[in-house]
């Protein structure tokens, strides 16, 4: 069973997981310190690790690698870490450093990232968020989006509010992710939908 958790620091991660009384030392909530307790509890939980470009592209790249160090170092399988970012350049080096070891998540329409960079774009992408612009109707992109995020080998995902319709929309264009503020509702309507 996967659980889907939202905390502040690793104290609420800690009570969330009722981490025994030699684990609940005072740890500030550091990536390192998460990545410590990650193997312990949790089971099936992919890490969603968003990342912005930082003033300096290398500052960006630096602050990656060392992520990645600390997965490796704390035997975090890659195939539960996926890394999120407005910056096409920070998946393009993630791209060309890595592989396809890790998952990469950006946007679509492409416009919609915070910078640009020379090749195809899409291929710095597994997943693509189809996010809603101001043309926009309601919260689900048209369904001609899906099927160019589709064409090029991504898979598509939305970030949604608690509407039944966007999400039978969104479903019946083949989104495979949500991201949600509420994720009680959000429960709710995935079950009301028979997909969960």
């Amino acid at each position: 069973m996967c659980v889907i958790i939202r905390w502040k620091n690793c104290a609420d991660f800690r009570r969330v997981f009722a981490f025994p009384k030699s684990l609940q030392a005072s740890v500030s909530p550091r990536r390192r310190s998460f990545l410590i307790l990650l193997p312990i509890k949790v089971f099936c939980l992919i890490l969603n690790l968003r990342y912005i470009l930082l003033t300096r592209e290398r500052s960006a790249f630096k602050a990656a690698d060392k992520l990645v160090a600390m997965l490796e170092k704390y035997g975090i399988s890659d195939d539960r870490v996926m890394f999120n970012s407005w910056s096409v350049i920070l998946l393009a080096y993630m791209r060309k450093r890595y592989g396809h070891r890790f998952q990469l998540h950006g946007y679509y329409p492409l416009e919609l990232f915070h910078d640009t960079c020379e090749g195809d774009l899409f291929s710095y992408m597994d997943w693509a968020c189809l996010f809603p612009t101001k043309d926009t109707e309601g919260r689900v992109r048209p369904r001609e989006d899906y099927e160019t995020v589709v064409a090029h080998g991504i898979k598509p995902c939305n970030y949604m509010p608690a509407v039944y319709t966007d999400y039978a929309r969104a479903l019946e264009y083949g989104t495979r992710m949500f991201t949600v503020d509420d994720i009680k509702t959000s429960d709710c309507i995935l079950r009301a939908l028979e997909v969960r």
